[in-house]
């Protein structure tokens, strides 16, 4: 039931009581009073004791539409006053009971004016209470009327939840075959998957397929190119050396042929001596002749022993330009270099050295592994600040060969005329040391047959640099440039800081050292290599030790590698 509607009837009922209660005055069997006498008590006995059960029934039903619609304040307001409703009507009760114990010496005598007045007063509460019982009754029609209202808005809203049901059922019914075929999807597009998945393998393997396929191809290319350049030029020098042997063999012949006539008359003048010996009578100025003749022979037949000399000179200096020994010195004479190099920065430790193919050369009574400072200093790939320095190595092998690594000791010695190249003090790996061909020698021979070997491996990347060096002698120390081409073009190998270039006799010419860009949209650029002095014997040179300090940094290597990295870079 509607809680306003409980209200509404527990204060009819309450108000008609009270009003029922007023005026009541005990039982009067005697005297000049007027009293109540024994079957009105009687009445208004029953009539309290039906409303006191009546206020324990909307007690109880208060209860339950608490226990079915939650507690409130004003329900527990209500049940307060309907238990204090309740109270009243039992304490009621008893007064009527015991009113009927009283006799008129216990109630005394009343006047007429008393009883009007009382009568008076208890009319008057009578018609409050009738007016008050309108107005609930009236109260009580619009709350039944708003009940019935609510009654058909309870069975409309049944009525629409009934249909929502309906519809939840249908719409879960739906999403249960959703379900189900959103599962059979999930199988498919799993399979599905799984076949995309290995398709994406299968693809991978073949890109990488195809890739290594690429490179073999781009390697077989650059060799093909390489070796058809090397066989032209080898035909052309052939060809030209061919005519230069058959223009000496032919001289050698002519040679050959004068010097059977000398001999032929050699032999005649011997044959005159002997016969001027024998005769007597010849005179001693023909004698004289004789001698004289006999002189010129011997030196016509010295001359013909010198040319002979000269032409075997000129045939053995012919075979040797035939000969190309540029990958067996190459291969004799470099070592493998790791340089290790960690400084400690603010985040962790940072790392630099590389991994390079240096070559060994003799200068005076010393062997020393030549190379870029980069690459011997540690910043050739990574850029370093030298400002904590914790470790620094540099372990040599010998290429192709298993035996453990050996570690070269300091100092680091930094050519002071020309600071981009450095060597470690002392290399004592025995290796056949490169032949050094020296600037001057370098003008005489020509740029021809010059040779680039990369240092980053043994041998694999090395090219013939055909038509692609110049010198220049302008400046106080010669220097050899190499054109390196634009990036588009794959096929030819560009000179790099660090990288080698060795002559076609197998003669060490230098080492990159930088490189400049002579296209302003940087399409190509200048690869710089340094030539080597004969004069130059490394003792003018910035030694950088290895040791550390009692902090366990290599300082005087970090402060002297500073030094040279802001005055050359």
């Amino acid at each position: 039931m509607n809680r306003a509607i409980l209200i509404v009837i527990c204060d009819f009922l309450v108000s008609s009581m009270l009003s029922m209660m007023t005026g009541m005055v005990p039982a009067h069997t005697g005297g000049t009073g007027v009293g109540l006498d024994e079957a009105t008590t009687r009445m208004l006995l029953a009539e309290l004791e039906t409303q006191r059960a009546d206020l324990v029934k909307l007690r109880q039903k208060l209860r339950e539409a608490a226990e079915k619609l939650g507690n409130s304040p004003e329900q527990d307001a209500e049940m307060r006053r309907l238990t204090a409703e309740l109270a009243k009507k039992i304490r009621q009760i008893q007064e009527l009971k015991e009113s009927q114990k009283r006799t008129a010496e216990t109630t005394g005598k009343m006047t007429p004016q008393q009883l009007k007045s009382l009568l008076d007063h208890e009319a008057e509460l009578r018609i409050s209470a009738e007016l008050r019982l309108h107005d609930k009754q009236e109260d009580l029609s619009s709350a039944k009327q708003d009940l019935k209202q609510l009654q058909s808005t309870v069975a409309t809203s049944s009525e629409k939840i009934a249909e929502l049901s309906k519809e939840y059922m249908k719409t879960q019914k739906q999403l249960a075959d959703t379900s189900a075929r959103a599962q059979v999807q999930q199988k498919e597009l799993s399979a599905k998957e799984q076949d995309l998945a290995g398709a994406k393998a299968a693809l991978k393997e073949i890109n990488a397929r195809m890739g290594r396929l690429t490179n073999e191809k781009q390697t077989l290319q650059n060799t093909l190119a390489y070796t058809s350049g090397k066989l032209n030029t080898a035909e052309r020098d052939a060809a030209d050396y061919k005519g230069q042997v058959v223009l000496l063999q032919r001289t050698l012949a002519e040679q050959k042929m004068e010097l059977a006539i000398m001999r032929r008359q050699k032999d005649d003048m011997q044959l005159l001596v002997k016969r001027s010996v024998a005769d007597a009578s010849q005179t001693r100025q023909a004698l004289d002749v004789a001698k004289k003749e006999a002189e010129a022979s011997r030196k016509a037949a010295m001359d013909d022993k010198v040319k002979r000399q000269v032409a075997e000179g000129r045939m053995k200096d012919m075979e040797r330009q035939l000969r190309n020994d540029v990958l067996s010195s190459y291969s004799a004479g470099v070592l493998h270099l790791e340089t290790i190099l960690e400084e400690k920065r603010l985040l962790g430790t940072s790392k630099g050295g590389g991994s390079y193919y240096l070559p060994v050369v003799a200068v005076g009574k010393r062997k020393l592994l030549v190379g870029s400072l980069g690459q011997l200093a540690g910043d050739a790939e990574h850029p370093m600040v030298f400002q904590k320095v914790t470790r620094l190595e540099h372990l040599v092998t010998i290429p192709n060969r298993k035996v453990p690594p050996a570690r070269i000791a300091g100092p680091l010695l930094v050519s002071k005329r020309e600071p981009r190249i450095a060597a470690p003090q002392r290399c004592l790996v025995p290796v056949q040391p490169l032949r050094i061909i020296t600037a001057e020698a370098l003008k005489k021979r020509g740029v021809q047959n010059l040779y680039l070997f990369q240092a980053g491996d043994f041998g694999k990347s090395s090219a013939e640099l055909a038509g692609r060096c110049s010198l220049d002698f302008s400046g106080a120390t010669p220097k050899l440039f190499i054109r390196n081409p634009a990036k588009s073009t794959a096929n030819v190998l560009s000179a790099q800081e660090g990288d080698l270039i060795l002559t076609k006799e197998g003669d060490l010419v230098g080492i990159v050292v930088n490189k400049t860009a002579y296209d302003l949209r940087g399409r190509g650029e200048d690869a710089r290599v340094v030539l080597f002095d004969s004069r130059e014997e490394w003792n003018n040179v910035t030694a950088l030790p290895f040791a550390k300090d009692k902090d366990g940094y290599c300082k005087a290597f970090g402060d002297g590698m500073k030094k040279i990295r802001d005055n050359v870079r």
